[in-house]
């Protein structure tokens, strides 16, 4: 399988996580189901979020034109990392989002080391020592 952890921007930012549909909190840990198109024909039925990927775009999964989709699962997490910060996470998984999640919650006292701290917390889930 896929293995990956991402930062994106806000939920409240125009960007990756613009056009979801999230919780009325402001911490949570969601799963997502997108279908990727290459045609803008709304005759192809998607459960979930659609997202188009146009031509210029490279994607060897599907042939542009075509009404092939490509499925994508994967769990947003936002949590808090300061009084009026949060964090938005891309991940694979549930079980290792939370645990991730957990740890970098119970390790942000300063705000200013919140990216050498997701470093050291990506290596060490990912074995490396």
């Amino acid at each position: 399988g896929q293995f990956f952890l991402f930062r994106a921007k806000d939920i409240h930012s125009k960007g990756l996580l613009s056009g979801f549909d999230f919780p009325d909190k402001e911490s949570f840990d969601i799963r997502v189901r997108v279908t990727l198109v290459r045609s803008q024909s709304k005759k192809i039925a998607v459960e979930g979020y659609r997202r188009f990927v146009d031509k210029a775009t490279s994607f060897d999964f599907i042939e542009y034109g075509t009404r092939d989709t490509y499925q994508l699962t994967f769990h947003i997490v936002r949590f808090p990392i300061s009084e009026s910060t949060y964090e938005c996470l891309v991940t694979w998984a549930k079980l290792i989002a939370y645990n991730l999640t957990e740890s970098i919650i119970n390790h942000t006292a300063v705000v200013h080391q919140k990216k050498t701290m997701l470093g050291a917390i990506v290596s060490k889930m990912m074995g490396d020592s």
